[in-house]
């Protein structure tokens, strides 16, 4: 069989929890036995397996639920109610470093995948894409009333396409720049056309999800996927580098909008932030009656957008969903220090921690039930906000993946996704056998 037909099927299971769950190692007859509940489930929390990951996209997908449906107040440092505002954002961006976590496992995992094996593993990754963008499509279809994110954690797949062999090191320094410049060049962009925008901006620049916030993100979860997660000590640095970068950025965003506040209170002050709101409520209100501007007034329109306003907003913000520089290193910190957390726990708590981990290995299945059933209780284009709904979800997701688990043991929108990337990677002819693969990523 062709190495990277290989690759692909021994990793897939450790990315997305299938077929490690479903049947037990052949036996000596050659015929593959069938695993039974308790099989199922101790595969699950058992390596290759690495359940930790699993626990995060289940931590992450309850915050999304939290994000749709809690009633959560405004961030309050002596409420305490209000520090579960951390969803709002937050959880998305923990998606997003495990969706790049997931990529490098499912090609290759340490190991740089040679060239021959590139054709089937990138035909793979496009056949997932493909499935991922037309499930959330559907969901998008029955009006949940939310920004489903499914259809842009498609498009990531594809846009990985072209990186995934690229080292650790290499994937850290393509996400910096992006990181650093990204955000500022979006909203300047946005800017010069006058807030222009379009299905395609809106999927990827300028809507909930901006690629400029996620490109990063992702490719620091390729980096992390190449790395030696099993290690104690690599979990310990990546909990470490992940919390003092999450309190840096949340720091560095108080400071500098205090510092901007009272060095330019005309731009920055509380009083500017009210007088852009209402300039935006002014301007949506006229938008319907005003002809096109055309040049004659670009500059009074470009003037009236507050520049230094946004390019400020575009570095410092701390709004969730804002897309800033400080949002996606904070909320990248955050992520790590979960992920960081996470892998050196899971391993010693994992029958305690099973139910997360169960619906953490069926993330599709876990995230599309929950908005079908918003649609549900809410109608399309409904919207709840009822933290009752949100502990009621919770559990109930979380009793049935496991049930699920031990009964079924891969998710069933997992299978379709596996078996597009399956089909996918088979259209494509094998390669000659090439050289030894080289050794694991140091």
């Amino acid at each position: 069989m062709n190495s990277a037909a290989t690759g692909s099927a021994a990793t897939d299971s450790a990315a997305t929890g299938s077929a490690g769950t479903d049947r037990a190692p052949a036996a000596r007859s050659g015929a593959p036995a069938r695993r039974g509940p308790r099989e199922r489930l101790a595969a699950l929390v058992s390596p290759p397996r690495v359940n930790a990951l699993d626990i995060a996209r289940a931590l992450a997908i309850l915050g999304m639920i939290g994000a749709h449906v809690g009633d959560i107040p405004p961030f309050d440092p002596i409420w305490p109610a209000s520090y579960l505002s951390i969803v709002h954002g937050n959880s998305s961006m923990l998606f997003a470093v495990l969706a790049g976590i997931s990529i490098a496992l499912v090609t290759g995992r340490r190991r740089i995948p040679e060239p021959a094996e590139l054709p089937r593993l990138r035909a793979s990754l496009l056949g997932r894409g493909i499935a991922i963008f037309l499930i959330g499509l559907v969901l998008e279809m029955m009006g949940t009333g939310v920004a489903v994110i499914l259809t842009f954690y498609g498009v990531v797949y594809i846009a990985a396409l072209p990186v995934i062999r690229l080292r650790p090191s290499r994937l850290l320094l393509l996400a910096l720049p992006i990181a650093l410049l990204g955000p500022v060049l979006v909203t300047l962009a946005e800017m010069l056309s006058l807030g222009s925008y379009g299905p395609g901006a809106d999927l990827v620049l300028i809507g909930s999800y901006r690629f400029t916030s996620w490109a990063p993100l992702i490719l620091l979860g390729m980096a992390l996927g190449r790395m030696p997660l099993d290690r104690p000590g690599v979990a310990a640095r990546i909990a470490a580098i992940g919390a003092g970068a999450a309190v840096l950025a949340t720091v560095a965003g108080m400071a500098l909008a205090a510092l901007l506040g009272t060095l330019a209170p005309e731009v920055y002050g509380p009083e500017a932030e009210s007088a852009a709101s209402s300039a935006v409520v002014e301007e949506s209100a006229e938008e319907e009656d005003e002809p096109g501007l055309g040049w004659d007034g670009y500059g009074e329109s470009l003037a009236e957008m507050d520049p230094a306003w946004e390019l400020g907003e575009s570095v410092i913000s701390l709004t969730p969903h804002s897309g800033s520089t400080l949002e996606i290193f904070r909320s990248g910190g955050i992520a790590l220090a979960v992920i960081g957390g996470l892998l050196l726990i899971a391993r010693p708590l994992r029958w305690v921690l099973l139910p997360l981990s169960a619906m953490g290995s069926m993330p599709l299945t876990a995230y599309s039930v929950h908005l079908v059933s918003l649609v549900v209780l809410a109608g399309p284009g409904g919207w709840i906000a009822d933290d009752r709904v949100w502990v009621a979800s919770a559990v109930v997701l979380l009793v049935a993946c496991t049930a699920w688990s031990a009964l079924k043991g891969r998710g069933p929108l997992e299978r379709v996704t596996a078996w597009a990337a399956r089909r996918a990677g088979q259209a494509v002819p094998a390669a000659a056998p090439g050289p030894a693969p080289r050794s694991a990523v140091r």
